[in-house]
């Protein structure tokens, strides 16, 4: 994950930290999309939230990871698909 975010030019060291209800303006925080997808968060966890990021082909992307040393899931949220 670290390096698909870095190859795409996120900055890692500086992630917004999310609960689950807090809201972000994402589909991470709908209750429509998460059951859509069978996604499901710890409410009592903080989250790694990296908001709008850019692909080369112009597709725009959220990414949210939980908080894991070793093995960490990861959540994509297209906001715009580019050409490819």
């Amino acid at each position: 994950m670290d390096r698909f975010l870095a190859d795409h030019s996120v900055d890692l060291a500086r992630p917004v930290h999310w609960s689950p209800g807090q809201g972000a303006a994402t589909g991470f925080d709908s209750d429509t999309e998460t059951r859509a997808f069978g996604w499901s968060f710890d409410k009592s966890l903080t989250y790694d939230l990296f908001v709008d990021f850019k692909t080369s082909t112009g597709s725009r992307f959220s990414a949210l990871a939980d908080p894991g040393q070793n093995e960490r899931t990861v959540y994509l949220e297209a906001r715009h698909l580019g050409g490819s």
